[in-house]
């Protein structure tokens, strides 16, 4: 259900959820279809984080999740294929037969855990986005020949 949970997976430390990758916060307010694919046996990652994510988004979001009994963390697409397989055609088929959803606004809860973020981490760390490229250099000016610069 977040970063934090793989660190202290015996605790669901909810403020610890909202630094580190916050997908129960992102999940709260989406309204996008969501596909949740989870191994029963996963060793990294808890089931019970996956059941924590369908519990916050089950009310948006009629497919059920894609829980494979028995699929551990790794190679859950190629040992489990065919369960992994019909859960992505199920979902793709949704896509296809739903019209898209209007953008619902941020909860309070989300702008405030976003705010706390912010006043723990810094103004950097406020998303999990990959970083913005920085802008592009303007291309060097071509000197004229006439021009009299240092060793001409």
């Amino acid at each position: 259900a977040s970063g934090a949970r793989v660190i202290f997976p015996t605790t669901k430390l909810w403020l610890a959820d909202s630094l580190y990758f916050n997908n129960l916060g992102h999940l709260s307010t989406n309204k996008s279809p969501v596909l949740l694919i989870h191994g029963t046996a996963d060793e990294v990652v808890p089931f019970s984080n996956g059941q924590d994510l369908y519990s916050i988004c089950k009310a948006h979001h009629p497919l059920s999740p894609g829980w494979i009994e028995g699929a551990n963390h790794n190679g859950l697409e190629t040992q489990h294929s065919e369960d992994f397989l019909k859960r992505v055609r199920e979902f793709l088929r949704h896509l296809l037969e739903t019209p898209p959803n209007e953008p619902k606004p941020p909860s309070n809860m989300s702008v405030w855990l976003t705010g706390m973020r912010s006043l723990w981490c810094g103004p950097g760390m406020q998303s999990m986005e990959e970083p913005k490229p920085p802008p592009a250099m303007p291309a060097p000016q071509a000197h004229n020949k006439g021009s009299s610069g240092p060793g001409r």
